[in-house]
């Protein structure tokens, strides 16, 4: 049987535990942002794949270009298409592989493919 002073002293340990102890929201708020840094700092931290030492051009970007066709016609020798992309994006600081009719762009200094060397 629970005298008045138990009920007391039950109360007081329930409300120091919930005092010390996280609410859910700010649980659910702690992963948030720690998600939130884990992704920017893999950002920060990500290897560039732009080499200073990579020669470019600028080229500039006519009506049905896309970023992926624009990396296939310069795409650097020994490096496949999407190399050609990330390397593109980072020479441009592109956020997205979006782009309009007369945008300048670097690219790699490489011969399009299909072009023929002159003589």
């Amino acid at each position: 049987m629970h005298t008045e002073s138990s009920l007391h002293d039950n109360r007081r340990t329930r409300s120091a535990v919930q005092t010390r102890g996280l609410t859910a929201t700010e649980a659910v708020l702690i992963a948030i942002l720690m998600v939130a840094l884990a992704v920017t700092l893999a950002a920060a931290l990500r290897t560039p794949t732009a080499n200073l030492d990579t020669p470019t051009i600028t080229i500039r970007v006519e009506n049905a270009d896309t970023l992926w066709n624009i990396a296939s016609r310069h795409s650097i020798p020994g490096r496949g298409t999407a190399e050609t992309v990330d390397l593109i994006t980072d020479l441009n600081g592109l956020s997205s592989s979006s782009l309009s009719a007369g945008q300048t762009l670097l690219v790699p200094a490489v011969r399009p493919v299909g072009e023929v060397a002159q003589r």
